[in-house]
């Protein structure tokens, strides 16, 4: 099951960003500081641009997913999300990944119209087995690989 990130889950995700598998795999590999990731998950939780859902399994939470808007309405790239995703390391391996990306990512696109883009260090595999399995599309080899759903949906037709 999918939910919004509360301020409960603070120290939980702190905990997981602090894995030393999480921070070798991130763009920034060193430790975070407390103070820092509460002032950082406090404006995730305020900002309608970024949405932070946790994923469940009989009701324990074993996988995160963030999705951030880029731009606004006219800007460069106003169709776009950026998503990052991560899972609790004693959940790694079961598949949780995949399933928090696609069951995310389909309903993101749904409420949002947003073209979701993820960006992987190319070392990071495992991420890229992921996104792929969860149907993103490679769309830029470089570093950082550009992982992308094929397209944002188009807005529903009314009819007067």
């Amino acid at each position: 099951m999918l939910r919004p990130a509360t301020a409960a889950d603070a120290r939980l995700l702190f905990t997981w960003a602090n894995d030393p598998a999480t921070r070798a795999q991130s763009f920034s590999t060193g430790p975070i500081a407390w103070e820092s990731h509460v002032a950082w998950f406090e404006r995730v939780l305020a900002d309608p641009a970024r949405v932070l859902w946790l994923l469940e399994d009989d009701g324990r939470p074993v996988a995160s997913i963030r999705f951030e808007a880029r731009g606004g309405a006219g800007e460069p790239g106003d169709a776009d999300a950026v998503v990052s995703v991560q899972a609790a390391p004693d959940a790694r391996g079961r598949g949780y990944g995949r399933r928090v990306v696609a069951e995310a990512t389909a309903l993101y696109v749904s409420a949002t119209a947003r073209r979701v883009v993820a960006e992987i260090r190319p070392s990071n595999t495992a991420s890229a087995r992921v996104f792929e399995a969860a149907g993103y599309v490679l769309v830029d080899d470089g570093d950082p690989l550009r992982y992308a759903t094929t397209t944002a949906p188009e807005p529903p037709v009314t009819t007067t």
